[in-house]
């Protein structure tokens, strides 16, 4: 999905439709082996792919905010509260 495309939606999602979907980018994962993430950075896709993930997330908790969200996406999200203390948006 481009950028634009993604900007569409949302704007069209409900406050429902967001939370669903960042669950679904940044919620916890199941573990995977060492041997797995040596492979796909080896590879480079999983640096390129967390990035894009990350952004897409971030810019949905920003719209949550701007919409007046009662709970911040961080407080239902662990793995995602992480990401952005060690980014300093905590």
């Amino acid at each position: 999905m481009t950028k634009e495309a993604f900007e569409r939606a949302l704007e069209g999602s409900s406050e429902e439709e967001l939370v669903t979907t960042i669950k679904g980018l940044v919620g916890n994962r199941p573990p995977r082996t060492r041997e797995d993430l040596k492979k796909s950075l080896a590879e480079g896709t999983e640096k390129e792919r967390r990035v894009e993930i990350f952004s897409r997330a971030l810019r949905i908790r920003e719209e949550l905010k701007s919409r007046g969200a009662e709970e911040d996406p961080g407080e239902y999200l662990p793995d995602f509260k992480k990401y952005l203390e060690a980014l300093g948006y905590e």
